[in-house]
């Protein structure tokens, strides 16, 4: 379950179940770009989709740091809402 905190930063985008799935945005779309996607995966597990900082409201859509920074936070993300390994898509 995803807490209120979380909320803003992941979308539960269907399925159930004891895996998660992790679906990471492309090119900074939305994780509501991804529904489609979800839809095909629900039958396989939990989905969620991840809102990188630069697109969270009360986020830094500001230029600046690395893919290396957004990987980092992204690691630090999952394990806030992941006790177990996860599916990244």
């Amino acid at each position: 379950m995803i807490t209120h905190s979380a909320a803003a930063i992941y979308r539960e985008l269907g399925g159930h179940g004891p895996r998660l799935i992790h679906i990471a945005p492309a090119n900074g779309f939305p994780p509501e770009a991804y529904v489609p996607l979800a839809a095909g995966l629900a039958p396989l597990g939990r989905i969620i989709g991840y809102r990188p900082r630069p697109l969270r409201v009360d986020g830094d859509a500001e230029p600046g740091g690395t893919w290396r920074d957004l990987a980092a936070e992204l690691i630090t993300d999952l394990q806030a809402v992941a006790s177990q390994p996860v599916i990244g898509i």
